[in-house]
């Protein structure tokens, strides 16, 4: 029995769109795979905790440690922005900023597995028996290190131990450089400071020390506890520069958080390069001014003879008057003015007419007349086309016929 047609064509539409479909999911991107990158470290357990302890791969944002526990790991597909870390209390992130710029570098695995460490126990991570806490650790809860537990707790509580030393700094950080007079042994003290923001001294900073012909006792060193760090210079001659150098992490965290998927933020080290110099000037020299000797003269009196003036007596002469005629002088007092001429008629030039230039260019008007002349003509020829038409068809119409009468 044949298949009704309306079957036939439910049948017909119902396949089309099932091969519509198939091919649109055919053409479907295939989402992206995760692409979490695992650099130095290991995949090993910490108190009943599997996972990867160490760093990762970021992408553009270079290696990074997680901040978070137990949740997805770190991956760059996920678009990583500078994660807000308000919420965590000033030390804390201070802490973290150092623990991961002194240490977070190199490619030491022991390191950077005790770094993830310090870092969730810093953040409050919670693992399976409760808070993290690697001083309450012992090796006996760590597995999967290669036999490494016991190493990378020591470095954990050590990292830890240096994080907390430094969590009341704050960014930014500076170093200053001190020189003394020099002494009448010919040494210079020098005396190398770094602090923060609020002048609170920074210790366990490596500084180098530069000084060209200074004679420096020693040019490498690490800050006390306040901060300072000495040497003696023996310098050769006078002026004296004293240079000195630091790499320091910004005590500001540089923390990223995914923006498309929850996931684990990270952290990443940051360094800041200090540099410090001084300079102590040569003496000005000495100047010595000479007395010369005094000289004593004695001079013998002098004496002085008065002799009566003399007096001349002169007969006065007599000069004879001489008349001057007097000065003829013009005076134009009361005189009448003299006539001014008039002043010389003004002629006004009027300039030549220009001579008229030839005409350039078109005329919009003549070409609107001359197209509009050009289509009433072409209408008439047009007209005049339509009416002879007829006639001349009639013409030829009986021109026809006659011919056939002529056979």
């Amino acid at each position: 029995m044949p298949t009704p047609r309306p079957v036939r064509r439910s049948l017909i539409t119902g396949l089309t769109l099932l091969l519509v479909a198939a091919g649109l999911i055919a053409s479907r991107p295939a989402p992206a795979a995760a692409d979490v990158t695992h650099l130095y470290g290991f995949q090993a357990t910490v108190d009943g905790f599997t996972s990867w302890y160490g760093s990762y791969g970021m992408g553009p944002l270079g290696m990074a440690w997680c901040i978070d526990h137990g949740i997805r790991s770190p991956d760059p597909a996920f678009a990583y922005a500078a994660a807000d870390l308000s919420a965590v209390p000033d030390d804390t992130r201070a802490a973290m900023a150092w623990a991961v710029g002194v240490h977070g570098q190199g490619t030491d695995r022991v390191t950077h597995a005790a770094l993830m460490l310090v870092l969730h126990d810093l953040m409050g991570a919670r693992y399976p028996s409760g808070l993290l806490d690697v001083g309450l650790l012992n090796p006996s809860r760590l597995a999967g290190f290669d036999g490494l537990e016991a190493e990378v707790l020591d470095r954990a509580r050590a990292i830890k131990a240096d994080a907390l030393a430094h969590q009341h700094l704050r960014a930014p950080l500076h170093a200053t450089v001190a020189l003394s007079p020099m002494q009448d042994d010919g040494t210079v003290a020098v005396t190398v400071t770094v602090g923060d923001v609020d002048g609170r001294g920074v210790p366990g900073v490596v500084l180098q020390v530069d000084a060209p012909g200074g004679g420096l006792a020693a040019t490498q060193g690490t800050t006390a506890d306040d901060g300072t760090w000495g040497t003696i210079a023996r310098p050769a001659a006078l002026p004296l520069s004293v240079q000195a150098r630091a790499t320091v992490p910004q005590l500001t965290l540089d923390a990223w958080a995914p923006t498309t998927q929850p996931a684990q933020r990270v952290a990443r080290s940051a360094l800041d390069q200090l540099t410090a110099t001084a300079t102590l000037a040569a003496p000005p020299p000495t100047t010595t001014t000479t007395v010369p000797p005094t000289t004593t003269t004695t001079v013998p009196p002098t004496t002085t003879t008065t002799v009566p003036p003399t007096t001349t007596t002169v007969p006065p002469t007599t000069v004879p008057a001489v008349q001057v005629p007097p000065s003829s002088s013009t005076s134009t007092t009361g005189a009448p003015p003299a006539p001014v001429p008039p002043p010389p008629p003004t002629v006004v030039s009027s300039p030549p007419p220009s001579p008229s230039l030839p005409r350039t260019g078109t005329d919009a008007v003549a070409l609107t007349l001359a197209a509009l002349g050009l289509v009433l003509l072409g209408s008439a020829a047009l007209d005049t086309a339509r009416r002879r038409a007829p006639a001349l068809a009639a013409i030829g119409h009986h021109g026809n016929h006659g011919g056939r009468r002529s056979r």
